[in-house]
């Protein structure tokens, strides 16, 4: 099922105003922010591009790769199915140590950044991954896109020259549902709240 741009962007901006529960169980709570990071994955892929020897024929598969623990990994893909199709394409998730991931798409590091997994991202970005991360420092360590839990809402950071130096392309809707967009590594421009 291809669905519009505009929807996507009105489900884009529902997942971002999404309120992770308060009064759950910690197993419920992990387990129902890990399937809204799926849905705002599927719609970075979405609304980017790779260079061409990156993009996928047309039927070919887009890969989700997820590196981290084995429940991240089972709950991202149970998000994940029935298989999604975006502009054609099939989405399969393949959860496995980050340096078998080079042939994904989209990697997903779940957890805190470890020193194996940082010294493997300019690798990631020689083969156009768009790297999509949860830890405080991944930005800084080159990553594209971190997600973070600000007052119990899912939100993200983007490194654009990140995602520039790897030759992937961000649509301007997700730069404008971004928290933040980062041009330098170095310095974060925050948005201002336009509501």
């Amino acid at each position: 099922m291809i669905i519009s741009s505009n929807k996507a962007l009105i489900f884009f901006i529902l997942l971002i105003s999404t309120v992770l529960p308060t009064g759950r169980c910690r197993a419920d709570a992990f387990s129902r922010e890990y399937r809204i990071k799926a849905g705002f994955m599927v719609n970075f892929i979405r609304f980017s591009s790779w260079p061409e020897s990156r993009r996928p024929a047309p039927g070919k598969t887009l890969r989700i790769g997820v590196c981290g623990n084995a429940r991240t990994a089972r709950i991202i893909t149970l998000a994940l199915a029935p298989p999604r199709m975006i502009a054609g394409h099939q989405i399969q998730v393949k959860a496995a140590p980050a340096a078998a991931l080079l042939d994904c798409h989209l990697v997903f590091f779940a957890g805190p950044l470890k020193n194996d997994r940082r010294t493997l991202l300019p690798l990631f970005r020689k083969h156009h991954v768009l790297t999509v991360g949860e830890s405080d420092n991944f930005l800084l360590s080159g990553g594209i896109i971190n997600f973070s839990v600000v007052n119990q809402r899912i939100v993200f950071d983007i490194n654009q020259a990140a995602a520039l130096n790897s030759g992937i392309h961000l649509n301007a809707k997700i730069l404008q549902v971004a928290r933040t967009v980062t041009r330098n590594p170095l310095i974060k421009i925050e948005k201002t709240a336009e509501k």
